[in-house]
């Protein structure tokens, strides 16, 4: 266990532009990085975000890391970070990842990907974020991440710099 706690959680309604009331709210407790995920509002977010705080780090799932988000939050989305999975079912990991997904549900799940990509891209910001005592965040180095998931559906992180997106962390 890596520690941490979800210190705010806000739902935004779909199609909603101004996302500042929202924002300000999560800033008001002083989370030490911010998790999106949104299909269609990750560019508005990210423009707005970063207007009221710059340096809290910004992580998303796919969704974040697509060409629109690029054009709508153009330099704001700059170090921004996306969790995402590969899914080869053809794998002994994702066939064990099914495994214990029925083992657990009772029947097969109709498409891993969601699951395995909300799975990762959770473990990945997990990983990425390692609190101690004497900092209130450290970002680890692409040299200290690991492949050491429940079920190691092999997980990536992409980065958007200069943008452009490009994986940092191919587990």
């Amino acid at each position: 266990s890596l520690g941490g706690s979800i210190v705010a959680s806000e739902s935004v309604p779909v199609n909603t532009s101004d996302l500042r009331s929202t924002i300000a709210r999560v800033l008001s407790k002083n989370p030490d990085a911010v998790f999106f995920s949104s299909a269609y509002q990750a560019g508005a977010f990210l423009r707005q975000f970063r207007t009221l705080n710059p340096n809290i780090p910004v992580y998303g799932n796919d969704t974040m890391c697509v060409a629109d988000t690029l054009t709508a939050a153009g330099p704001a989305a700059e170090n921004a970070r996306c969790g995402n999975v590969v899914l080869d079912e053809s794998r002994s990991e994702i066939k064990a990842f099914r495994q214990a997904l029925e083992n657990k549900f009772g029947k097969s799940p109709s498409s891993l990907f969601y699951a395995a990509l909300g799975y990762d891209s959770v473990s990945l910001i997990r990983k990425e974020l390692k609190l101690n005592s004497g900092a209130r965040r450290m970002l680890l180095g692409v040299e200290d991440r690991t492949s050491q998931g429940v079920f190691d559906v092999l997980p990536t992180v992409l980065e958007i710099k200069n943008g452009t997106m490009r994986s940092i962390a191919n587990h």
